[in-house]
Order: C-alpha cells, then structure tokens, then sequence
C-alpha cells in the first residue's frame, strides 16, 4: 500500500499555484541526492523508460536527473520521483513521523501537490543500500502508478468539452449499443452492424461491430475480414511478439483483449490496436481501436481510444 505523503510533510505549501502542471506526458522528474550513486538513476531509468514496440521502438518515459538544488524549478512539473534516505534533502521533505514509518524504505503518494494535474511520488529508503532495495521493490508500482495517472489526465482532457450527443444517440438508436464519443472525432464508416469513428492527426479510430447470436469467432481472422471490407485492406500482424492477449472485462462484460499491430502493405502503412471480442447472451462483439502516428509516440493515443472502447453500453438484458 503506498502512503499518503501529505500528512508526512514538514512544509505543504504553494502560494497562487499555476493552473495546469508543466512537462510532457512521457517526462518524469527523478531527483536523488547530491553524490548519488549512479546506479539509482540507472534503475530508474530502467523502470520508467521501458521500450514498447508498436511496432517501431518507443520508451514510454523519458527520465529528467535532477538534484535537490533543482527541485524548486522542477516542483511544478507534472511527474516527479522524489528518491533519498535519512540525512539527505528529505529530511526537509518528510516529518519525523514519516521517517518513523521507515523500516527498510517506503512509498509515499499524492496528487496535485504543487499544482494541478500533478503527481508525486516519494521513496524514502534507511539509508543508501536500503532505497536502492526499495526502488527495485517498488518499481513496477511506481511505473503503474505514472501510468495510471496520466491516463486519468487523458480521459479528463478528452472529455473536457464534454460527448459529441449527436453521435453516441446516433449509435444508441441505430444499434442499442454505443460509447461517448468524445468531441473532435467525426464519423467515418457507418452500417448495418458497424459504425466508425475517426479523429486525425494523428489518426486515431474506434469501431463497433456486432452480430447477431453467439457463434464462436476467431477474432483476428474476423477483424481481417471486416477491416477488408471497410478499411481498404488492414490487416493483422500475425507475428507473435506483436500479439498479446488477455482475459478482461468490458462493460462488466467478460472480454478477450488483444493487442497488436495492423498493416496496409498497399499503403505501405500500419500501427497498434487494440481490440475486445465478447458475447453478452444475444450479440458478438468486436470492439476496436487503431491509431497511425508515424512521427508521434503511439501509446498515449492507444491510450485514448481504449479510453473510449471502456465507455461501452447498451440498452437491451
């Protein structure tokens, strides 16, 4: 479980706060004691700046180094990973009771510390040996923990200016089952049993497609048949180290969930997408977000499209 860290601090203050937090999304500010051994920032780095393949290279964080003297500077920035142990610049971070529930190392947390759209996250370790143990330790948490938090910021800024309406009545009347269609995105493919939606730059798409009943699909090979007709030729990657897949929920609809990479070979283009293939008792599913961002990273826009594909609904039992 990972601390509250605002009753542990000496000093929580910030006088006429700036309204939003500086920094990109995929920046974390990691800031270590003066003298620190290299090796701290080196598993940070490692935990944080973790590669994706979708399908070219991209690291998910880029790591800041900072040292205590830059934390005045770097206090307003969106993610910051706040690393020391007894008798560095943390003691004049955390109270004396903080420290007091420090065994071995600890986690502490909070949100919009010094600003809004902030997360800040503090390790406090013994003593050297013991915070790098803790970084270790506690780094698939901190990763997720990033994560997770700049995906509550995504879906805030997406729907910001609130549902194109018009739209997601549109699917609800057409087909009894829809998902908020955020605004900014427009229609793109719209049938019997299948209906589109494109934002650009980057291109970004989520689709709907339904059958009637319950009969058992492969979903790659359905998603192929229908992207043939609809989407000029996408198809899968059938490559297995671009494939995964996952037993989830959707709609509180158990799911299968796929990721993966779709190509046009007679475009000469391709990306991630992420797709959901369930039965509900009286319709089979896909659900479907793609994205082609050639110059941009990919997974904050796969991000923002399963945002989407997770505000599924229906009318009909």
């Amino acid at each position: 479980m990972i601390k509250r860290l605002v009753a542990c601090l000496i000093v929580f203050a910030a006088c006429n706060p700036l309204p939003h937090a500086a920094g990109r999304r995929d920046q974390v500010v990691v800031v270590a004691p003066d003298g620190a051994p290299e090796k701290l920032y080196e598993v940070a780095e490692s935990l944080l700046a973790r590669s994706l393949f979708l399908p070219s290279r991209e690291e998910v964080f880029e790591v800041i180094r900072a040292e205590p003297r830059d934390l005045e500077h770097f206090k307003f920035w969106r993610n910051l990973l706040l690393l020391g142990w007894r008798g560095t610049y943390l003691d004049t971070v955390l109270s004396d009771s903080a420290w007091g529930n420090v065994k071995t190392s600890e986690l502490f947390e909070e949100k919009n510390l010094w600003i809004n759209g902030q997360e800040v996250l503090v390790l406090a370790g013994k003593d050297e040996e013991n915070t790098l143990k803790g970084l270790r330790k506690w780094g698939e948490r901190i990763y997720y923990t990033i994560r997770y938090r700049e995906r509550e910021r995504l879906e805030y800024v997406l729907y910001r200016d609130g549902e194109n309406k018009e739209l997601t009545e549109k699917m609800r009347k057409m087909y009894g089952a829809w998902f908020k269609v955020p605004q900014g995105y427009r229609l793109s493919v719209m049938d019997r049993n299948i209906i589109s939606f494109i934002r650009q730059y980057p291109a970004r798409l989520v689709t709907l497609y339904f059958e009637e009943g319950t009969r058992e699909w492969d979903p790659l090979k359905k998603r192929d048949e229908v992207f043939e007709i609809y989407f000029e030729g996408d198809k899968v990657l059938r490559d297995p180290k671009y494939l995964s897949f996952e037993e989830t929920e959707i709609g509180g609809i158990p799911a299968l969930r796929i990721i993966g990479v779709w190509q046009n070979e007679e475009k000469v283009m391709g990306g991630p997408f992420i797709l959901y293939y369930f039965k509900d008792g009286v319709r089979t599913y896909i659900l479907d977000g793609h994205v082609f961002s050639p110059d941009k990273k990919k997974w904050p826009y796969m991000e923002e499209v399963d945002i989407i594909l997770h505000t599924f609904e229906r009318e009909y039992e």
